[in-house]
């Protein structure tokens, strides 16, 4: 980016960029992923007959990582709608309670105990948006953004985000794929060299960003260097390295 360029547009990864996970261990994560599924069951149940849940959960988790896999090679997003209609028709449901919709309205998401914003975000945001910004969101997510918006919600963030949310899922690409950029980019109404975006993951977020000629900002955290997230046949320099979202105020004040 040039330093003439003004920024016009920040974009903000979602998780652990925004969202603190580091105190969500696996298993919780696991038994939240459960709890939403024996919702669906339910659902199900009530509706007609259903097998036995153990045989629909194995079946969503092995579907779930499966898509992952496949995501993570091509970065074609898993949508959770496809993971719940492909684990019921393994287990024998092929019926009209295979609606997307309704599924993804029995499924839910509400945030998993031990969920929380980072506590610089909020007061770094509020700064933010005196600024002449406009503010976009960009996550890797099977989740539709209709469901991670109740996260964003319950922890005092969607306010921040009122017209640019983006998950992989609704756009079709994982992120680094150049594609869900370029949604958010022209949703917001600016040029690449216009916008800034904010990311922890070196692949996804920094290396995507740049090759969509996006001004990349790197937030990572104390202990994790640049070295050991990088290799030498696949360097990824950021444009910026910062600790804290404070450390963008300076970056913005100088280019609005």
């Amino acid at each position: 980016m040039s330093p003439a360029t003004a920024i016009r547009a920040v974009l903000f990864d979602m998780d652990d960029t925004l969202i603190d996970w580091s105190r969500v261990p696996i298993d919780a994560w696991q038994n939240h992923e459960r709890s939403c599924l024996r919702r669906v069951w339910r659902w199900l149940a009530q509706r007609g007959p259903v097998p036995a849940f153990q045989l629909f959960d194995e079946a969503y988790f092995r579907e779930m990582y499966d898509s992952w896999r496949k995501g993570k090679r091509n970065w074609v997003a898993p949508h959770l709608a496809d993971i719940l209609t492909h684990a019921l028709h393994a287990v024998g449901i092929r019926d009209e309670r295979c609606d997307r919709e309704a599924l993804l309205a029995a499924y839910g998401d509400q945030p998993p105990p031990g969920l929380r914003t980072f506590p610089d975000v909020i007061p770094t945001l509020q700064q933010m948006h005196r600024l002449d910004l406009r503010f976009g969101l960009i996550t890797n997510a099977s989740q539709p953004m209709s469901l991670r918006d109740e996260t964003l919600r319950t922890h005092g963030l969607l306010e921040f985000f009122p017209d640019v949310r983006l998950s992989a899922a609704d756009v079709g690409y994982l992120k680094p794929h150049r594609a869900i950029f370029a949604e958010a980019l022209e949703r917001l109404g600016v040029r690449a060299e216009q916008a800034l975006y904010v990311g922890d993951n070196l692949i996804a977020d920094i290396h995507g960003a740049q090759e969509a000629g996006i001004f990349a900002v790197w937030r990572t955290r104390p202990g994790v260097d640049l070295a050991s997230q990088t290799t030498p046949m696949f360097p990824i320099t950021p444009d910026l390295t910062i600790h804290s979202l404070t450390e963008l105020l300076p970056t913005l004040a100088e280019r609005t």
